[in-house]
């Protein structure tokens, strides 16, 4: 499947700590993620750390991220989560982790992280994320991270605010092309508001 120039770009220069997409539902900004994850892993198999994919589930995870790589990458590639909450991806054992429990992610303190995916990232406690973000801390370490937008208080749209190492992307229904003209009047019908 072809990219947006938005995808693109995204893919070309998002080489900061910390990578972020906000955007509407559909608006095109979760897709290159199938290709981003990859090229990330890849890059730091055998370097010290941990790979972690974070969502607000792990049947999030799965659906969200796994299955529509799985579909793209094959079962050789892209496994599935087993009940130690790791899945072999691109040639490295990965954790998936829900943040709704933060017990699991308590047992991360003192890790260290080379990678983080994290989906839906605005709709994660700041607590937990504050927990793994604490984590990055190789030089090579890096995240990417995807949601949809939030009040311009919340702890999210503050972060993306801050001075850190940050690359920044807010997308709109206009940054898919591949959407119909009749898609998105559905989709701005039924969110108008």
């Amino acid at each position: 499947m072809p990219f947006s120039e938005k995808q693109r770009e995204y893919f070309d220069n998002a080489n900061k700590r910390w990578n972020f997409k906000t955007g509407a539902t559909r608006s095109g900004k979760t897709y290159m993620d199938f290709y981003v994850i990859p090229k990330r892993i890849r890059a730091r198999i055998g370097k010290p750390g941990l790979a972690v994919i974070l969502g607000v589930t792990k049947s999030t995870i799965e659906r969200n991220i796994l299955e529509p790589m799985r579909n793209i990458w094959g079962s050789d590639l892209v496994g599935e989560i087993n009940s130690q909450n790791k899945c072999y991806l691109f040639g490295e054992m990965v954790y998936c982790i829900g943040a709704k429990d933060k017990g699991q992610a308590a047992a991360f303190r003192g890790a260290t992280a080379k990678y983080m995916y994290i989906d839906e990232f605005p709709d994660i406690s700041e607590e937990v994320f504050s927990i793994f973000s604490s984590r990055l801390s190789t030089p090579y370490s890096c995240a990417d991270m995807t949601g949809n937008p939030k009040d311009p208080r919340h702890w999210s749209e503050e972060f993306i605010a801050s001075d850190k190492d940050i690359y920044f992307q807010r997308y709109t229904l206009y940054d898919n092309p591949f959407l119909t003209a009749e898609t998105i009047h559905n989709i701005e019908r039924d969110y108008k508001g």
